[in-house]
């Protein structure tokens, strides 16, 4: 009797379970409820000075390279200001949770964050924010349930994403947006604004003005261009594409040294714009047989010989190839009548030579660009090894418990790269990009000054 009794109880805690999770009624939300009242413990400012500091202090101790960022005089700075804008008298764990938040986002690399239970990811700013492409509002909130990004479905802008950065390793998650701050989307899909359509209601975000600056440093010498980019959210590809194609330069050299990344759509088109012949003037395989019997002719032509028509260039272009015939035999006639013009034409390359500068401050898609150019074969990177980690790429991250708040803070003390090339990094540890020439500040330009001449000599 006692044994049927059991196995009816068991059957009823049974069934009430599944009641529970098939009406969402689960456990989990005893937790979301113990975490929402921990929120709003108040905590002395002598308690929340005493987190920061153990926060800031553990920063600086296993962080490998977080004076790369923002040096520690300024982050300091920074947390005296919030303390006084979000709490100048006393503080909830919610307001120390967005005070973290702020002075991660202040020093600006994603590879801090900020821990707790899933129904608390409102307050999480996730080391892999950028490739997750997650929202984070200014108050702290993350919408959730996204359906529509300007009229388009997650999915499909998606998809859109990931055809434009095949290389750059991107990724996307679920239907719930956030970043370091409510302006990252619209630079991350390259737009002024972007209208966010949740379950209930359409938000709109504006890019922020300061971050889609267009400004870049770009000085010509001889036949070089020098572009220094100090953040990719202020690069215009465009305008770049056209000024090169405009200028002829045989040489680019792109300065990215302590450029910390930013905008990804933009990053993606400057890496495609440099390794397709789609970008710069591309030169088809007839027009390089042009070139290389253009030289032929001209010189037939110069020594006024009669025979000059059973050329092999001639042959060539009226009995092996009749299309190249057709197409190119009036291309030859008009390079061959100008010798500045044949000049010129055989020094066009089908892309520049690209020396990339780089150091311990390129960081996040800079640094991706820079490795991704050099495993491609389309850059010569100089400098010092750049440290900050690629799009979906982190290392082994340390959890810190803040003593009176008792919040979770993740520092990472490694980087890796899931996706590993021997050519870029050697181990599973290697931090960063590391340059094939090293050098330091000035001494890098005079290096790849002195390559480019070399080059130059050697043409």
């Amino acid at each position: 009797m006692l044994r049927k009794k059991l196995t009816i109880f068991c059957y009823l805690i049974l069934i009430g379970l599944i009641y529970l999770i098939a009406t969402g009624r689960s456990i989990s939300i005893s937790l979301y409820d113990a975490e929402a009242a921990n929120d709003n413990k108040v905590l002395t400012r002598e308690e929340i000075d005493a987190d920061i500091s153990q926060f800031l202090s553990n920063l600086r101790a296993l962080h490998p390279y977080s004076d790369n960022f923002v040096s520690t005089e300024q982050i300091e700075r920074k947390s005296q200001q919030l303390k006084n804008e979000v709490c100048p008298d006393t503080c909830t764990i919610r307001d120390l949770k967005m005070i973290t938040l702020k002075l991660i986002h202040f020093i600006g690399t994603d590879h801090l964050f900020l821990s707790g239970f899933k129904k608390s990811l409102p307050f999480e700013l996730h080391k892999v924010s950028h490739n997750e492409f997650k929202l984070l509002l200014d108050s702290g909130e993350i919408l959730r349930n996204i359906k529509y990004l300007n009229g388009m479905s997650v999915e499909k802008v998606w998809f859109d994403l990931e055809e434009l950065t095949p290389r750059l390793n991107a990724n996307l998650e679920d239907s719930y947006i956030s970043a370091h701050s409510k302006h990252m989307l619209p630079l991350l899909l390259d737009n002024n604004a972007i209208e966010v359509t949740a379950t209930s209601a359409k938000h709109t975000f504006l890019a922020s003005k300061a971050n889609s600056s267009s400004s870049i440093l770009m000085s010509e010498n001889d036949d070089s261009l020098y572009v220094k980019i100090s953040l990719m959210s202020k690069l215009d590809p465009q305008m770049l594409f056209n000024e090169f194609n405009k200028l002829s330069k045989q040489h680019l050299v792109l300065d990215l040294r302590g450029n910390r990344g930013g905008s990804v759509a933009k990053t993606a088109k400057l890496f495609e714009f440099l390794t397709t012949k789609h970008g710069f003037k591309h030169i088809s395989p007839y027009e390089n047989r042009l070139i290389k019997l253009s030289k032929e002719l001209t010189e037939l032509n110069r020594s006024s010989s009669p025979f000059w028509f059973l050329s092999s260039a001639f042959l060539e272009c009226g009995f092996k190839d009749a299309y190249f015939y057709k197409e190119v035999k009036p291309k030859l006639s008009a390079i061959c009548e100008n010798v500045e013009t044949r000049t010129r034409v055989n020094k066009i390359q089908t892309s520049p030579q690209i020396y990339i500068v780089i150091d311990g401050g390129t960081a996040s898609s800079a640094a991706i660009f820079a490795g991704q150019m050099k495993r491609t074969g389309k850059a010569r990177i100089f400098g010092s090894v750049a440290y900050g980690n690629a799009l979906r790429n982190y290392g082994n991250s340390k959890l810190i418990t803040l003593n009176y708040s008792q919040l979770v803070v993740g520092i990472p003390t490694t980087y890796t790269y899931r996706d590993l090339s021997p050519d870029i990094w050697p181990t599973s540890q290697y931090h960063g990009v590391s340059p094939h020439t090293y050098c330091l500040k000035s001494a890098c330009l005079d290096l790849v000054n002195e390559e480019i001449y070399k080059s130059s000599v050697d043409l």
